[in-house]
């Protein structure tokens, strides 16, 4: 093995272990965060409408696929971002509260 293939090997070791120990310690940095959360963001998923080509003509059988339109589809998902460590939080989950008013004629 020639030289510069050892050196890239013990460069690529020592980064290895350097990220190892970056990530660890981020991590407690982490745990120990009173997260002051910055404001939520709304980022739907979003995959958009296509058509499946289906089976080429003259394929048919008892399994034949016709050509197929996939709708649009829109998953939401909320986002929101510590200020103080950087931490980054996603869900797709919502509560739903109703409220109710008196309402009069």
């Amino acid at each position: 093995m020639n030289q510069r293939a050892k050196d890239l090997m013990r460069i690529t070791a020592d980064l290895a272990e350097e990220l190892r120990d970056a990530e660890a310690e981020l991590k407690g940095l982490r745990q120990l965060c009173i997260h002051h959360w910055g404001p939520t963001e709304y980022a739907p998923e979003i995959r958009e409408a296509y058509r499946t080509p289906g089976d080429t003509p003259g394929t048919m059988g008892i399994d034949w696929q016709p050509p197929v339109d996939v709708p649009r589809q829109e998953t939401p998902m909320w986002t929101r971002r510590c200020l103080n460590c950087d931490l980054a939080q996603t869900t797709h989950q919502t509560n739903e509260h109703v409220t109710k008013t008196p309402r009069f004629p």
